[in-house]
């Protein structure tokens, strides 16, 4: 999978599925994540089992800052901002703490895996030490 932070601004969450590429869906029902504290939408791709997460961006310190520091890339032929590794392992670290989810030490050990020496370590730890964890 993977998770996108987005704000949508004065758009409504039908304008972001009807600008969709063919063959991507927007799950109508959004659902609230008692986690993140967010609200989150589903993103599809037909007869595939990657689904994209979208999470709404909220007031929290950590989500304005990932959503600064996000970086362009290119995902299923299109241009779009993601988290940097960084704020993905912040992320991921903190969602495992408040819901003991193995699937996000995962996340974040898989991150870690792959980009390890290319991270901003000092980034990271500053995060996992802030009040809020």
């Amino acid at each position: 999978d993977a998770d996108f932070l987005i704000q949508i601004g004065s758009a409504s969450i039908s304008d972001l599925a009807a600008a969709l590429p063919d063959g991507l869906r927007l799950e109508p029902q959004a659902a609230f994540e008692t986690v993140t504290g967010t609200t989150r939408y589903l993103v599809t791709l037909q007869q595939n089992p990657f689904v994209c997460e979208l999470f709404l961006c909220g007031d929290d310190p950590h989500d304005t800052a990932r959503f600064e520091r996000r970086e362009r890339v290119r995902v299923v032929g299109r241009e779009v901002f993601m988290a940097t590794a960084e704020d993905m392992i912040v992320t991921k670290l903190l969602w495992a703490t408040r819901a003991t989810r193995a699937k996000d030490r995962d996340d974040a050990r898989n991150i870690i895996a792959v980009r390890g020496a290319d991270l901003d370590w000092n980034y990271i730890e500053g995060w996992c030490a802030a009040p809020t964890w």
